[in-house]
């Protein structure tokens, strides 16, 4: 990637030259506030202090922030008397920031990240080429959107910010050959975590090596509380990013800072040998009894709990934002925009933007004030989100308009900031370019077949394509046709007694938080035939492994 090699010798030059020479001197890690910036922090943590036996401090924002535009963690590190910053997966438009540490605190830095960069960003970090000597160097970038010396750029622009770290350190391990732990699993759980593309060719090798190779002690003690047995079960992509991304996410999101301190030394495996109390069910007399468990089974526990505070958050937010569109008519425009008036949590605004994306069907943009109200013009700030099937680049789209004041993060998912007189502007531009045929609007699927052509070894089948499911490679959507039943074979489930499920060839045809139009067909006292769009699955519950067709939209013949 562009100037890797150069980044690594210049590195170790620093080492060389400034470290070894005062051993007060430290190396501080910037420690994103995602999945994939935790993972690369930590991989890049261990590297410096196990591998190479250098002492590095870390910094670990309080809230959802990132890079170096929190000033409490700029503010922390200006005081922290490093000599070397390395900001993994973020800093790719930090420059000024970067460019004031060097010139008051005579901290360098370098950056590995992944973000996408504009002409303006790219010139600021070239390097003048007429530069001779280490010393006159404050910053490195190492990112695949900078060309290197020649101008060429590298292929793969779907890497994670922890691929990017996890290759430079497999670049030093390799110029100077020293044998060190394997950081692969990390990687792998990076590009799940940040939706990169998995089509990828290089992308797929990481991802089967490292499903391959899980060896963080952490990372296993988050698969054993979710109860993946990976010596028994093949994982998949999806499997990771249903599973341990959103525990990683709920740190980050709701946690308190030490929560996520915890998590982070338990990344770095960095086990205190603490023992912590614990209540656990009693399955014999159906009490809880006080237990021990050792730290990273306690993290894993705690990330759980977490997430389930999360969940609670976050349905909260989706009812609401589902409300205040249908009562506003939000969603006759074709991009819906919601101003949650700080009445939904702010650090939730991507995952509230999905939900309800993916509820009408539409882009969604959920916003926030972000300064006081009685200004009239004032500040709104959130998170964007896309639909599959959806525009291809959202993120340029909406720059296009000139109407925000920034839109930054990846093509389809990013965060946002607009002015409040902008809004109503920017939805009719987006109105008009939707409008004319520049997307269509709809489901797409693999195949159209008859619910008779259907039996449990084409769906045995079908749950083989489930490994190369993730991003950019989506699960089966399948359109079944002529699905024909009695009143009586329907049965409705759940707490909120919403589930709809019938059993036909030993195939359950279910939906979840179903519609009155599907539940009254119980009531109907006759036969029925549906036609459905579905996603293929397999159930695996009290040790009883069953096919579902879980419906996604459907028709009453």
């Amino acid at each position: 990637i562009n100037n890797m090699g150069f980044t690594v010798h210049w590195f170790r030059h620093f080492l060389e030259e400034t470290l070894l020479s005062n051993t007060n001197n430290e190396i501080g890690i910037l420690v994103d506030c995602d999945c994939d910036g935790f993972c690369s922090a930590s991989m890049l943590y261990s590297f410096l202090t196990k591998d190479l036996k250098y002492n590095c401090k870390y910094f670990i924002h309080s809230g959802k922030q990132h890079g170096l535009t929190d000033n409490e963690v700029f503010e922390q590190i200006a005081n922290s008397g490093i000599k070397l910053l390395f900001i993994p997966d973020a800093g790719s438009d930090n420059y000024d920031e970067i460019k004031s540490l060097y010139e008051n605190q005579g901290i360098k830095t370098i950056v590995l990240d992944h973000h996408s960069m504009n002409d303006e960003a790219k010139l600021k970090f070239i390097i003048n080429p007429n530069v001779m000597f280490f010393e006159d160097l404050f910053v490195q970038v190492v990112n695949p959107y900078m060309p290197d010396y020649y101008g060429k750029n590298y292929v793969n622009k779907e890497l994670s910010g922890a691929c990017v770290t996890w290759k430079f350190i497999e670049a030093y391990k390799m110029k100077y050959k020293i044998i060190t732990g394997d950081y692969s699993d990390l990687a792998m759980l990076s590009l799940i975590g940040d939706n990169m593309d998995i089509r990828e060719i290089e992308n797929r090798a990481i991802i089967n090596y490292g499903l391959e190779h899980i060896n963080n002690l952490m990372f296993q003690a988050m698969l054993n509380a979710k109860s993946f047995d990976i010596n028994i079960l093949k994982l998949t992509p999806n499997d990771l990013a249903f599973g341990i991304v959103p525990l990683i996410n709920a740190v980050v999101r709701v946690g308190s800072l030490e929560d996520k301190e915890l998590l982070f030394r338990g990344m770095c495996e960095l086990d205190t040998g603490e023992q912590y109390d614990c209540k656990k069910k009693n399955k014999e007399t159906g009490k809880y009894d006080t237990v021990k468990e050792g730290f990273f089974e306690h993290v894993a526990r705690r990330c759980i709990n977490l997430k389930k505070q999360q969940d609670k958050v976050k349905l909260e937010d989706k009812v609401y934002c589902i409300e205040v569109v249908k009562d506003n008519n939000l969603d006759d425009n074709e991009i819906i925009v919601v101003n949650g008036n700080n009445k939904i949590n702010r650090n939730f605004t991507g995952l509230t933007a999905i939900q309800v994306a993916e509820y009408f069907n539409k882009p969604t943009i959920i916003l926030n004030p972000n300064e006081d109200t009685d200004t009239p013009n004032y500040l709104l700030g959130g998170s964007m989100r896309n639909i599959d099937g959806g525009l291809p680049d959202l993120k340029k789209v909406l720059l296009d308009t000139n109407m925000f004041k920034f839109v930054e993060g990846h093509e389809n998912a990013a965060g946002v900031a607009i002015r409040r007189q902008n809004v109503s502007k920017m939805i009719a531009l987006m109105n008009d370019y939707i409008k004319s045929d520049n997307y269509w609007q709809g489901y797409l699927v693999d195949d159209i077949v008859e619910f008779e052509d259907i039996d449990t070894a084409l769906m045995n089948e079908l749950m083989e394509f489930n490994k190369y499911v993730g991003t950019q490679m989506p699960p089966i959507k399948l359109v079944v046709n002529n699905i024909e039943f009695d009143a009586s074979d329907i049965m409705i489930m759940g707490k909120n007694k919403d589930t709809f499920k019938v059993t036909l060839k030993d195939i359950e045809i279910i939906k979840f938080q179903a519609d009155d139009d599907l539940l009254e067909l119980a009531e109907s006292f006759e036969s029925s035939s549906i036609n459905i769009i579905a996603q293929p699955k397999l159930n695996t519950f009290g040790g009883k492994v069953t096919f579902q067709l879980q419906i996604l939209d459907y028709e009453i013949n």
